[in-house]
C-alpha cells in the first residue's frame, strides 16, 4: 500500500486503542513546522470544532457522514504536533464524497520521508525564519502556518544551501528556485534528479529565451483552452482561471483535425511561456510568495472527453511543469465537478504527490468555495456574479488579463 494508506491505518488503529496519534521523531516534527493549526477539515453534525482528533478517525473509519461545511480544527494542546494528524479532508462532489489524506497527516508523511540531511536542513531553515519572525513582531500562528514549505528570508541570507547541480548553479536556478526544488523531494539526492531533467529541458527548449521570441499562434490556443490571469493576491500570488471544460476543443485540434491546427509542441511552447510569464512577471515574489491559485471551471465537459488516449496525451504534456516548476501552487478550485468526476479524478490523483493533492478543492457550485474565491480575489466584489460573486467584469477585461496578452503581444519586438 502508498506511504500514506499505511501511515493512514497506523493512525486509526492508534485511535481505536486510545494510544493517539503516531508521534513525529525530533527532526521531522522540526522539518513540519511544529504545530499547526487545520481550518480546511470538514465535519458532520456528530463532529465538531471541539472534538478530540481520535474521533475523527474512528468517524472516518466508520464512514461518518461528513458534509461540506468547514469548520476549525482543534486547537493544538501545549506541546503536541501537527494536532490533526489523524484528520481526513472530504469533499462532496453531487452527493458522492471523496477523501483524502488530511493536511496534516501530509505534513507527517512529508516529514517522515525525508533524509536525515533534509530534515536537518529544514528545521535548521524552520528555526532561522521563526526566530527572524518573533524578533520583527510576527504571531507565532503565523510562522507556524508556513508549514513545511521553506522561504527566502532576509535573514536566511547567510543559511548556505546545498549545491543542486553545479558551483555556481545555473542563472535559472536562483535561491528562491532551489529551495522550491528541496521541499519539491523528500530527499536531496532527489531534488538533484528533478533539477537535473528541469536544467536538461530549459536547454533543450531555450526556456531563457522565450520571452525574446514572437507567440503567434497563442491567441489561438487562448481560444482552445481560454485561460485568464486574474489578480495577484495580498500575499503575493497569482490568481489565474482555466475552462477546462473546452477540453475537448483542443484534443479535435491537435488529434483529430487533418492538418492538426496546433501540434503538442505548440502546447507546450504555450504552457512554457504562461508559466514564465506567471513565476517571473505575475508573481515574482520568493517564498513564502510567489505562488499560484489556479481555477479551474469544468462545466460542459463530458466523461468521453476525459476517458481517452487523446485527453491522456494532453494530461501527460500538462503533468511535465509540475516538474519543471515545483512547489508553485498555492491551491487549486475545481469547479462545476459533475457526478462522475471521481472516476478520472482517482486516476489523476496517483500522478500527484501527498502534498500537492492536499492543496486542491473540489467543488460542484462556485459558490461552494465563495469563502475561498473572495479571499483570493481580494472581496466578493471582485469575484464574477456567475461564482456567486458581485462582479460584472468580462474576464477578459480583468487588468491583469489584459496586462498578459499586452505582455505576450511584445514578446519577440524588443
Amino acid at each position: 500500500a502508498p506511504l500514506w494508506q499505511q501511515q493512514q491505518q497506523q493512525q486509526l488503529l492508534g485511535a481505536r486503542s486510545g494510544a493517539g496519534p503516531l508521534q513525529l521523531p525530533q527532526p521531522a516534527a522540526a522539518a513540519a513546522g511544529g504545530k499547526h493549526n487545520d481550518s480546511q477539515i470538514s465535519s458532520s453534525p456528530g463532529i465538531t470544532a471541539s472534538t478530540p482528533r481520535s474521533a475523527f478517525a474512528t468517524a472516518a473509519a466508520a464512514g461518518a457522514p461528513f458534509s461540506k461545511q468547514h469548520t476549525a480544527a482543534p486547537a493544538a494542546a501545549a506541546g503536541s504536533e501537527c494536532p490533526m494528524s489523524a484528520g481526513w479532508s472530504l469533499l462532496l462532489i453531487e452527493g458522492d464524497v471523496t477523501s483524502s489524506p488530511g493536511p496534516f497527516l501530509q505534513l507527517q508523511i512529508a516529514a517522515l520521508s525525508c533524509d536525515q540531511q533534509t530534515a536537518d536542513l529544514r528545521a535548521q531553515l524552520s528555526t532561522t525564519r521563526s526566530g527572524a519572525a518573533a524578533a520583527e513582531g510576527a504571531a507565532p500562528a503565523a510562522v507556524a502556518a508556513a508549514g513545511v514549505q521553506l522561504g527566502v528570508h532576509k535573514h536566511e541570507a547567510g543559511l548556505q544551501l546545498p549545491m543542486l547541480l553545479s558551483d555556481p548553479e545555473p542563472a535559472w536556478l536562483d535561491e528562491d528556485t532551489k529551495l522550491r526544488f528541496i521541499n519539491a523531494k523528500p530527499t536531496l539526492e532527489a531534488s538533484r534528479t528533478q533539477a537535473r531533467l528541469t536544467d536538461e529541458w530549459r536547454r533543450t527548449k531555450h526556456v531563457d529565451t522565450i520571452f525574446n521570441r514572437p507567440a503567434p499562434i497563442f491567441g489561438l490556443i487562448e481560444k482552445l483552452l481560454p485561460f485568464y490571469a486574474l489578480d495577484k493576491t495580498d500575499e503575493g500570488h497569482a490568481v489565474v482561471f482555466v475552462k477546462l471544460g473546452a477540453l475537448k476543443q483542443l484534443t479535435d485540434a491537435v488529434f483529430l483535425t487533418k492538418p492538426p491546427v496546433i501540434t503538442l509542441e505548440d502546447l507546450e511552447t504555450h504552457l512554457t511561456l504562461i508559466n514564465e510569464y506567471l513565476t517571473k512577471i505575475a508573481a515574482p515574489g520568493p517564498l513564502p510568495a510567489g505562488n499560484q491559485i489556479l481555477l479551474f471551471d469544468l462545466g460542459g465537459m463530458k466523461l468521453s472527453h476525459v476517458m481517452n488516449n487523446e485527453a491522456y496525451a494532453l494530461f501527460q504534456v500538462l503533468l511535465k511543469f509540475g516538474t519543471y516548476y515545483p512547489e508553485h501552487l498555492h491551491q487549486a478550485i475545481i469547479m462545476h465537478a459533475p457526478a462522475w468526476f471521481n472516476i478520472p479524478w482517482k486516476m489523476v490523483a496517483t500522478f500527484l504527490d501527498a502534498n500537492t493533492r492536499s492543496k486542491i478543492m473540489v467543488v460542484g457550485s462556485p459558490k461552494s468555495a465563495l469563502k475561498h474565491l473572495s479571499k483570493h480575489l481580494r472581496g466578493v466584489e471582485h469575484v464574477p456574479v456567475e461564482w456567486g460573486g458581485q462582479c460584472t467584469t468580462p474576464l477578459d477585461e480583468c487588468p491583469a488579463h489584459k496586462k498578459m496578452l499586452n505582455f505576450v503581444a511584445k514578446a519577440g519586438k524588443q
